[in-house]
């Protein structure tokens, strides 16, 4: 015998289900993109442009044909601060790279967020993943809370019935 109210009471507990599965692989893209949304944020929210002294260039441990240039720069403050930059290349370009001077962009709010200038958007791509799953987290959470609220609110009809 079909009864409607039971259909749409297991309609909102299958949604409630189903929101509840999907914020877990958004969480996992959140968490994986976090480091470099947070630092692609507080770069373009607050950036200010500096010139930053090459202090070494290495070869990358962990990626092939990439080198890691370590600088330093000077905040607006006058505090010292460090960072690294890691750059893929071509041997005929390497040279390009070992310059005593590079051109840097940092947040003026946390200057230990700081990147090469060519390299301001290169993390764009997480920051949008970052924004998108967030969204998507806060968009099945307040579905599986209005879920709730009806399947709450049937039961307690079904009282009536």
């Amino acid at each position: 015998m079909f009864y409607p109210r039971e259909a749409k009471r297991d309609f909102y507990y299958t949604s409630r289900i189903w929101s509840l599965i999907l914020t877990f692989p958004f969480i996992g893209l959140i968490l994986i993109s976090k480091n470099s949304a947070i630092s692609y944020a507080a770069i373009n929210a607050f950036p200010v442009e500096a010139t930053a002294s090459v202090s070494s260039v290495k070869d990358s441990a962990t990626r092939r044909k990439s080198i890691v240039i370590y600088y330093s720069f000077s905040d607006s403050s006058g505090k010292t601060q460090v960072g690294q930059y890691i750059k893929s290349y071509k041997k005929r370009h390497l040279k390009l790279y070992k310059t005593k001077e590079i051109s840097i962009i940092y947040s003026s709010l946390l200057p230990k967020f700081s990147t090469a200038k060519e390299g301001r958007y290169d993390n764009s791509i997480s920051f949008y993943i970052f924004l998108g799953g967030s969204i998507v987290i806060i968009l099945c959470i307040v579905f599986n809370f209005y879920s709730f609220y009806k399947t709450t609110k049937l039961k307690k009809e079904d009282i009536y019935y």
